[in-house]
This record gives structure tokens, sequence and C-alpha cells, in this order.
């Protein structure tokens, strides 16, 4: 966050929404994210504190990946605000600041648990032909294990069965050498622009029947990944760093089989309601693919056990976490209701929601 941004923003939330709040009875909650805002939150702090207001006020601090924690001074932060992480993963990478924090989970919409439509599903299946139909979709990062999954698509075509491997990915340089050794190891790829229907989808399935990969090269929209999930075999989000991993929980809302990592997945139960891999060999995730596909009566009660994970980890749910963490928080930071208040006025001004900008 720019200079100017910190110098104007705390005065102006202080006038515009905390101070009118104050003097209308309540008290207010203020939280930050993403390392950009840290800077803000201990201006923030200090300029309520020079006002008469820091006990009116409770200030969290939500750590939701690594990036810029070199830029954070932690002890000043911990001074200004509760810091809290997404995952017992971030909880724990934090912890190697000296600072211990609380765990608030990432959240999705109750509207993502819908079932699509099954006449698509059936067709999109039908397109693909393959023994192990897959998908993948993230950023072209190491962290989220390209090669791993590329080799074990090509692990599995070497014995002798189909496997279609759907993926989309970024503009990061990483994925020429995604490309790279998708074909090295013998997989034929095509690329193609994503279709803006599920039937178009499986078009180019048809298409291209001898392609083992088949790269999206542009925007998946929700509808079509609501589709692409349950659709598929299996879902490869098997990241080697995941501060949370919300691509499996959207599969599992969707009513897919999700491959995870083993890091910030606090919610993934391995044989339960995902596949868990612990490692970084291609042969691990072959088995757990092989598995699912031997055992179909077990890959569909991890279907069903991921339905329900997903159902309690809606924003209502979340926030309602939230709220329980803020009375701690808030004995913590020594902040007072007003007096005479009741206790159930005790609220914040506005519930924020990740993924918004927590102090605009």
């Amino acid at each position: 966050m720019d200079l100017d941004a910190n110098s104007s923003l705390p005065p102006s939330l202080i006038d515009v929404v905390i101070k009118p709040a104050v003097e209308s009875g309540r008290n207010v909650v203020v939280m930050g994210e993403e390392w950009h805002t840290s800077w803000s939150m201990n201006l923030l702090s200090e300029s309520l504190y020079y006002r008469g207001l820091r006990d009116r006020v409770v200030m969290l601090w939500n750590a939701n990946n690594t990036f810029g924690f070199h830029r954070i001074s932690w002890p000043a932060l911990a001074l200004a605000a509760t810091i809290t992480t997404v995952s017992r993963y971030m909880k724990f990478k934090v912890w190697e600041r000296g600072i211990n924090p609380i765990v608030i989970p990432n959240g999705i919409p109750r509207a993502s648990i819908q079932d699509a439509d099954p006449d698509a599903v059936a067709d999109l299946k039908s397109a693909a032909a393959a023994d192990h139909f897959c998908f993948k979709i993230g950023r072209f990062d190491p962290d989220k294990r390209w090669l791993m999954a590329v080799s074990a698509v090509a692990y599995i075509k070497r014995r002798g069965k189909r496997v279609r491997l759907l993926m989309r990915g970024g503009r990061e340089s990483h994925g020429g050498e995604v490309i790279s050794h998708a074909q090295h190891q013998g997989l034929n790829v095509v690329h193609v622009n994503a279709p803006a229907e599920t039937a178009g989808l499986s078009a180019v399935l048809r298409q291209y029947p001898v392609a083992d990969v088949v790269n999206l090269t542009s925007f998946v929209s929700d509808p079509m990944l609501g589709v692409i999930y349950p659709a598929c075999d299996a879902v490869l989000a098997n990241s080697g760093h995941e501060p949370f991993g919300l691509v499996g929980l959207e599969v599992m809302a969707a009513g897919g089989l999700a491959v995870t990592g083993a890091t910030g997945e606090d919610y993934a139960d391995a044989y339960r309601n995902a596949l868990v891999v612990e490692t970084d060999e291609a042969i691990e995730l072959v088995t757990g693919l092989n598995l699912i596909q031997q055992r179909p009566r077990l890959a569909a009660a991890i279907r069903r056990r991921g339905r329900v994970t997903a159902r309690a980890y809606t924003w209502e749910k979340v926030i309602e976490q939230l709220l329980l963490r803020i009375e701690f928080a808030a004995a913590q930071q020594a902040v007072t209701l007003p007096n005479g208040a009741p206790e159930n006025a005790k609220t914040p001004l506005r519930r924020i929601r990740k993924g918004e900008s927590p102090l605009g």
C-alpha cells in the first residue's frame, strides 16, 4: 500500500466510520488482510489512541498467505491488532515470526453448493472417453505441483490406460516448463480457448480424441467449473504449499472429488472426503487415481462426504466463528462497551467477508 493510502486511510476511516459509530453507542471491528494493510493497521491503532477511541475498536489482521511477510513489522502489528490466519499451516508460518495467531478459516458462498446439470456432466464424461479424466486449475507456479500432475498422467498412459488431463493455468513462465515436460513425457498436448458453454467443451474433447492434455488458454467461467468438477474423476489441487486450498473446497461443494496437498487444507481428511497427497512423488498421485477407479463405492462416498464438509465452510458458518473470536480479541485489546450498554450491544458496525477490502 503506498504512502498516500497509509497517510489518508486512518484519519478518513476514523472520521467517516469509527467516530460516528462510537458516538451512536456502538463498537467497531476493523479487519485488515495481506501485508500491505499491516502498515495501515499500525497507523490506525496509533491514531485511535491519540483520539481516545482505541478502547472502542477491535482490530484484527489476517494472514491469508505468506506474500510480503518479510516486509511486516511483526512486533508492531501484534501490538496494534489480534493476528489471525486461515489455517493451522499458516498459524505455524506466522509462529515462525514469533507470533501465536488465531485460526479463522476461509469460506465459500452457500450458492456454490449446488448440483450441476446431470446431462451436461454425463456429456462431458462421455466426451472425455477416458479411464482417468482429471482437471487441474491454478497459477503456473511450482508450488502447485504441475510437474507432479503431468508426470502422473504420463505414468498412467505408459501403463496402457486412456487418460485425459484438462487444465487451466495462468500466464506465469512456469507454464512453458509444464508444457515442455508434458511433451517430453510423451503426452499429446493441444491448446484451445475455453468455450463459453460446457457443450462447447465436450465438442473440443471430441474434436481432439488423441489429446492427452487439453490446455485451456482463456478464462473458465464459474458455471463451467461447476460442471467440470463433478464430471471429472478427480480434480488435482495437489499443491505443495497452500495457505488454505480454496479450490479443493469449491470442488467438494460442486460434488467433485478433490485431490489436495497436505499443508493448509485443514478441511481435507484422507480417504474420507478427499484424496490427500503427502509427498511430491508422482507415484503417490497415480496410486490414488487408480484407487478411486478400482473402488467406485469409495469414490462416491468421498464425494458425498466432501459435500457435507463444504456445508460446514459456508460464509455464514465462518462468520459465526469470527464473531465468537471477536469476544477474545476485544478482551485482549481491553476494548470496553459504552457505559450502560447491554451485553447484546457489542456488535460490529459492519460484517466484512474475506475477499472484500477489509479497511475500505
